[in-house]
């Protein structure tokens, strides 16, 4: 059970207006207001007709209405709230206990290992533990052998709907490990300046300018022309190859091409992406000798490969997303990005549907530590907020918060930009898994993805 209980306080933001209009409120008064969008403790309420940033402890859920009470208001004039009543949870099963065995037998299933350990996973990673589901797994561990060091693998794969074969299980296992040992780690700019540092024969050294080209075009740097750091943007699902397969399939179907034109478009097709190139490079590195570096070729491309398995999962929701990643250059300082785009279906105010879109950023360097950005717009208003881990980060971003609004001024939204938040590492890192999954580094800066 989540423990949405009446009675839970909230706490309003104060420090940025959120409203056109002034919150005007009285101790003991009760109100209702609707829950426009909602995180694990912040939210946006639709209350007395202003927009209204709060701080809550898990208890409001997204499209909701909830009835208050204005308990008192505190120096820095921000308000307190009681939560009086909230929509009653749907859907919800109690396992007794963590008898996990005993929920096994009521079943009617065998409490073995196997069970027990795939049981675990499931519920490790969140997931509705139900027989069905146990059944699956266990089957496809029995027909595929997999082993209990690839259960996390298996039971990824399981929940986004994704093909169970040994291929995909052995290729996510490598990919869910520790990236590479410590002294093998290479960033992007590491493997493509070591290329680059070499002379190699002229279909290689072809590669090795193409993977420099790509390269800058999913990376963003600092200052650089908006306009510029937009157009790459736009593109970084075409630039990872993200599409090569369904590329490479349209070209391939075409029964009748015309003389030349297949050939040119298969090129094409190769160069302008990173996954066949960085599997071109491997070979071609093979044929060299150059085991370690078509070792970390092969690494980097599989990374690829993980992001088109993200965004095949999400494709599988009823609100379809995308999973990209980039590369930041910040003074001398190199780290991934990745980016969540989200368009949700959810309840409109009265009522009816209306869709959310939302964007999610995350990134961490040695100086910044992690951050994590979030833009919703919902019924023409767009809400920022930022999370950081270390203070003079939090800080730095608020500084910045003026110029931002400046710039956002000619969108044809109202803005709400939130004052940035400071949260313990293992919260902001948490959170980052939940929406990316296991394209995050496990700790640290894993600068191969």
């Amino acid at each position: 059970m989540s423990g949405i209980q009446p009675g839970a306080a909230i706490k309003t933001v104060m420090g940025v207006p959120s409203a056109e209009t002034w919150l005007s409120l009285t101790p003991g008064e009760e109100v209702t207001a609707f829950v426009q969008a909602a995180r694990d403790d912040s939210a946006v309420l639709y209350l007395k007709g202003a927009w209204v940033n709060v701080r809550h402890e898990g208890i409001l859920q997204e499209g909701a209405s909830v009835r208050l009470a204005v308990t008192g208001q505190q120096q820095d004039g921000s308000w307190l709230l009681k939560l009086l009543s909230s929509p009653a949870e749907k859907g919800e099963t109690v396992i007794p206990g963590k008898d996990l065995a005993g929920v096994l037998r009521s079943w009617e299933m065998e409490p073995t290992p196997i069970n027990l350990s795939l049981a675990r996973e499931i519920t490790r990673q969140g997931l509705p533990l139900t027989a069905p589901a146990l059944n699956l797994l266990s089957r496809a561990v029995s027909n595929l052998q997999i082993d209990h060091g690839r259960f996390p693998a298996l039971v990824w794969l399981w929940a986004r709907g994704l093909p169970l074969s040994g291929t995909a299980v052995e290729l996510v296992a490598r990919l869910l490990a520790t990236p590479l040992a410590a002294n093998e780690h290479e960033s992007w700019k590491d493997f493509s300046g070591r290329l680059q540092a070499r002379e190699w024969p002229p279909a290689l050294a072809e590669k090795v300018s193409q993977l420099e080209n790509l390269l800058e075009q999913v990376t963003l740097r600092q200052g650089e022309v908006r306009e510029v750091a937009a157009a790459k943007l736009a593109t970084l699902a075409e630039t990872w190859g993200l599409n090569y397969d369904s590329r490479l399939g349209a070209v391939l179907a075409d029964e009748n091409p015309v003389q030349g034109e297949q050939s040119q478009a298969l090129k094409e097709v190769i160069r302008d992406s990173l996954k066949p190139l960085l599997m071109g490079l491997e070979e071609l590195l093979g044929q060299e000798g150059e085991t370690g570096l078509a070792h970390t070729a092969r690494h980097l491309a599989e990374r690829v490969v993980l992001l088109q398995l993200m965004n095949t999962a999400e494709q599988q929701t009823g609100e379809p997303g995308m999973v990209l990643q980039g590369l930041v250059r910040l003074e001398d300082q190199e780290a991934p990005f990745y980016l969540k785009l989200k368009n949700r279906k959810r309840k409109a105010r009265p009522g009816g549907r209306q869709d959310t879109c939302q964007v999610l950023v995350y990134l961490a360097t040695p100086r910044l530590g992690q951050v994590m950005g979030r833009l919703v717009l919902a019924e023409g208003l767009l809400t920022c907020e930022i999370t950081v881990e270390h203070s003079p980060a939090g800080r730095l971003f608020n500084s910045l918060l003026p110029g931002l609004r400046a710039k956002l001024q000619d969108l044809p939204w109202r803005i709400n930009l939130l004052p940035c938040r400071v949260k313990n590492p293992g919260a902001i890192h948490a959170a980052g898994s939940r929406e990316f999954g296991f394209a995050l580094p496990r700790e640290g800066l894993d600068v191969l993805v």
